[in-house]
């Protein structure tokens, strides 16, 4: 992933196998079962022995919306005690659904850990889009007294996204200065957070999409090198 990033320590794919980079070799891998379409690649992933040495996993990627990973709680928790549960027997730590930044997200989660009896959840990750830092941290901390602060917290997404035409026109989450302060502050805030135990911002891919600012990405164009943000986050900043 380009030179500087000393300081981070673990990535994932969104799927169930490491990249091949030997740059990434040394990192913390934790595999991701993002959908019920990808049950048997998760499986296969783990025949291959790619668990052997996995620490984490995350599990169903924002299953409340209405799209292509769309799951019903009930659903979600017969495919998180088959496929997912057992991997706890091995000292793997297992992770809640990532949910979106919604009210009926959160609902969601709230059915999926009544529903899911018998499993287990070490911790719960988080997505966060906005522009404001102080509206990250109430986010965040809702999300942690929502579940009577049982669960520490992954924010396994976030990133600085404008929140009207406005804020465009102002320049908010652009390039320079706007962005890498939005960065030192929603990142050495969640440092400072015990129950914040990891945390991996929306940046390292080429491919942002549509709705988040091409200032947030921490890879040149080409994926082989690190953008001025990238280098802030793996060196200055990531904790």
């Amino acid at each position: 992933a380009g030179n500087g990033w000393n300081r981070v320590s673990w990535l994932y794919t969104y799927g169930s196998w490491p990249p091949p980079a030997s740059s990434v070799a040394s990192l913390d891998f934790v595999p991701m079962l993002a959908g019920c379409n990808m049950i048997q690649d998760w499986e296969a992933a783990k025949s291959a022995g790619i668990f052997k040495n996995v620490t984490a996993v995350l599990t169903f990627y924002e299953p409340d919306d209405r799209s292509a990973n769309h799951l019903e709680p009930d659903v979600a928790a017969g495919i998180f005690l088959q496929h997912i549960q057992p991997l706890s027997n091995s000292g793997i730590n297992l992770g809640a659904p990532s949910v979106s930044q919604t009210t009926q997200g959160l609902e969601w989660l709230q059915i999926f850990i009544l529903r899911c009896k018998g499993c287990t959840i070490n911790f719960i990750p988080v997505h966060w889009f906005g522009s404001d830092c102080v509206s990250m941290q109430q986010y965040l901390m809702k999300v942690h007294s929502l579940f009577n602060q049982r669960y520490p917290l992954w924010v396994t997404e976030w990133a600085c996204v404008p929140s009207s035409p406005a804020e465009i026109r102002d320049g908010v989450c652009g390039p320079g200065s706007s962005i890498e302060n939005f960065m030192k502050c929603t990142t050495s805030w969640m440092t400072s957070q015990p129950w914040i135990q990891r945390y991996s911002y929306y940046g390292a891919m080429r491919d942002l999409g549509r709705d988040v600012p091409l200032s947030n990405s921490l890879l040149s164009l080409n994926g082989t090198t690190n953008t001025a943000l990238g280098i802030l986050y793996a060196r200055d900043v990531h904790g």
